[in-house]
């Protein structure tokens, strides 16, 4: 989580036209399968969020974390900040690899 605030900025923020926020957002308190996704596979090209583009890359994390580092981090972030999305378990981390 502390390399999230690198690329994302302290308390969740973004950093405008590459990094979207992590607060308040529906690519993190929505559909928690997208959010998985995105982690596993990794993500490249433009996205909007908040009605805000943003374009980047964002590495495939599913060589380097097991599936309960990725739901730690993924629960971590869907409930802090003001966030309150329900929490990723590592069961369904794993249904998705």
């Amino acid at each position: 989580t502390s390399k999230c605030a690198a690329c994302h900025q302290n308390q969740g923020q973004g950093v405008p036209g590459t990094f979207p926020p992590l607060v308040n957002t529906d690519w993190v308190t929505g559909d928690s399968r997208r959010l998985v996704e995105v982690v596993l596979n990794g993500l490249e090209g433009e996205i909007e969020v908040n009605g805000a583009t943003y374009t980047g890359t964002m590495a495939p994390w599913r060589d380097a974390l097991s599936d309960d580092e990725i739901a730690k981090a993924l629960s971590y972030i869907r409930t802090a900040w003001g966030n309150s999305a329900s929490q990723i378990l590592p069961a369904q981390v794993r249904a998705l690899r």
